[in-house]
């Protein structure tokens, strides 16, 4: 990527300037300094990614321990009602790891689970 020197446009952007005096027609501009991308710290905790999507089993969890990853990071259908869900199992799914047994949502009473659980 060409060091960028300033924007060129009247009324709305139509270039980049580079240092180097090139000029890149564009219709829009995003910027993102700084940033990494969604899969760096996953990878960099030693979970495999492929094609810039981190690989998880169907409990969201990686190859790297209590690494869980849910979302645009791992493919499928990038909808917002999808990656909830896969944030929510990937979340109750780390509890379980965390706390080694299963998740049991205690506001629901009227479960025999909740009101049989041992610890």
């Amino acid at each position: 990527m060409p060091a960028l020197d300033r924007l060129v446009g009247g009324d709305g952007l139509e270039a980049i300037r580079t240092k180097a005096g090139g000029r890149i027609a564009v219709d829009g501009l995003f910027v993102a300094l700084g940033t990494a991308g969604g899969t760096d710290i996953a990878e960099a905790l030693g979970s495999p990614v492929e094609g810039g999507e981190l690989e998880t089993a169907p409990d969201q969890s990686t190859a790297a321990d209590r690494v869980y990853a849910a979302s645009d990071v791992t493919g499928g259908q990038q909808q917002i009602s999808t990656s909830v869900g896969e944030g929510a199992r990937a979340a109750m799914d780390l509890l379980e790891d965390f706390r080694g047994a299963d998740y049991v949502d205690y506001k629901k009473i009227g479960d025999a689970t909740a009101l049989t659980a041992e610890f």
